[in-house]
């Protein structure tokens, strides 16, 4: 029988919650109620405010996944941030300057905005400029006039961002969707700042840690929550998937090593990867999760599902599903014969160029864009 496919896997992490819980004995969550009917607005009320929270376009992965050369060809070209660019400035104080960037900031190749990240917000950008901004001559005090003049116009705008190059560029993108950039006023008076000062206060896990009650009760809490019952056979029951995929996504050669999706065995496990010594991923014991991880370490959910994200992002899940299953093959052809190793095979890889495999390619210089 055909084993599961990554992509099969991926639908399989999105329905185990249910289905591992109701075999270990959780009792899943129940529904949340429908939610109440929104009245129609009153005719007499006029929009004056709007505040928009979103996310960044697509990126590429923190956790080094594939090749470094095949993350490159996928970002935006140089002149293409530039256009975005046009008019923006960016706005830090010294409460937004940090000795050592956030490690999840991305160092250029990996964890960096795509071409696709771009055009993601872009077109946000210009439904957003269907919905708010006014036709051409429109004047503000008219009946039928939207949010934003017609005319691009720096002070109805307030942008904020966290000082990451992906997020500062999302922003750029997304704003030139809402206003062109060749028909914006190419004076200082045209000009827009993007707002980083506070970027730290928007993120869950800021760097470096500030001690505080806030920081204190909230390490209480993710504590209180690892070491209750309901999160350990939650856990547990999510195991088997965890190995599948981690060893799917090793033999496939979509990371270099498992290690890069293991972190320590506590809350505040940082988002990106520290490698795991060769040595400790062959000690055993002392995880629920099984022998096969590490003592001290555990599956980190967050870079398991940002690697698959990303594979799936682009395409490449049939790709590296292929890959996994050949080797599979390989490897039990290569026991049967009693050989130490089996040959390693590769489909496709035009994706590997010559610059290294996985976690071995995670080396260059910082990146920042056109933010500044």
């Amino acid at each position: 029988m055909r084993d599961p496919t990554l992509s099969s896997l991926l639908l399989g992490f999105v329905l185990a919650s249910a289905t591992a819980a109701s075999a270990s004995g959780v009792v899943p969550d129940p529904p949340a109620p429908p939610p109440e009917p929104i009245a129609a607005p009153d005719a007499s009320l006029q929009l004056v405010s709007l505040t928009l929270v979103v996310r960044h376009g697509d990126r590429s992965p923190l956790t080094p996944t594939l090749s470094r050369e095949y993350w490159w060809r996928k970002l935006p070209p140089r002149v293409e941030l530039y256009r975005v660019a046009t008019g923006t400035r960016t706005r830090r104080t010294d409460r937004g300057i940090k000795e050592k960037p956030h490690s999840a900031t991305g160092d250029g190749t990996f964890g960096t905005l795509t071409q696709m990240g771009v055009s993601q917000m872009e077109a946000l950008g210009a439904q957003l400029r269907e919905e708010l901004v006014s036709a051409e001559g429109v004047r503000p005090e008219a009946a039928d006039a939207k949010l934003l003049t017609a005319q691009f116009a720096p002070p109805q705008l307030k942008l904020h961002s966290t000082d990451f190059p992906r997020t500062i560029q999302s922003m750029q993108a997304l704003l030139a969707g809402l206003y062109l950039p060749e028909e914006r006023p190419a004076s200082r008076e045209g000009f827009v700042h993007i707002d980083v000062s506070d970027g730290a206060r928007m993120l869950p896990d800021p760097e470096p840690e500030s001690p505080g009650a806030s920081l204190l009760r909230q390490r209480e809490l993710e504590s209180a929550v690892r070491q209750s019952e309901a999160f350990r056979l939650k856990e547990q029951a999510m195991a088997p998937l965890a190995k599948k995929l981690v060893e799917a996504l090793v033999l496939s050669g979509a990371v270099g090593s498992k290690s890069s999706l293991f972190a320590p065995d506590h809350a505040s496990a940082p988002a990106v990867a520290s490698p795991v010594p060769e040595s400790l991923l062959d000690s055993h014991g002392g995880h629920e999760a099984g022998e096969w991880v590490p003592k001290g370490q555990r599956v980190h959910w967050g870079r398991l599902i940002e690697v698959l994200g990303c594979i799936r992002a682009h395409g490449l899940l049939p790709l590296l599903s292929d890959a996994a299953e050949t080797q599979q093959k390989q490897l039990a052809l290569a026991q049967k014969a009693g050989l130490e190793k089996a040959a390693k095979v590769q489909i496709g890889w035009e994706l590997r160029g010559s610059v290294g495999q996985g976690a071995e390619a995670d080396t260059g210089a910082a990146d920042t864009g056109a933010a500044d």
